[in-house]
């Protein structure tokens, strides 16, 4: 069996991970029409806990594409050590592996 890289990995995992982001922000979106547009709402009562369960999830899918597209950058841009992008992945004390 062919082995897969760390760094082939996380190239991988960064393009699967922005494919599910773009449809979670459609997603996101038609939860936001019914929330703020549907029929409760149109009738006075907006769930508030849901609103707010539902902007806790996007800061947190936002962050995690973030941090990941920074990780990614910091590995095969500007890391210059031995060991090249593998070595800056494997490296689990990296304050955005935490």
């Amino acid at each position: 069996m062919a082995t897969f890289p760390v760094a082939e990995a996380q190239i991988v995992a960064l393009f699967m991970e922005t494919a599910a982001y773009g449809i979670y922000l459609v997603t996101l979106g038609l939860c936001a029409r019914a929330l703020f547009w549907g029929r409760a709402a149109a009738r006075g009562r907006h769930h508030w806990p849901l609103v707010a369960v539902a902007l806790a999830m996007c800061v947190f899918a936002t962050l995690d594409v973030a941090f990941g597209l920074r990780h990614v950058l910091d590995a095969f841009i500007f890391y210059r050590g031995p060991g090249g992008p593998d070595a800056e992945f494997e490296n689990i004390s990296y304050w955005v592996n935490v």
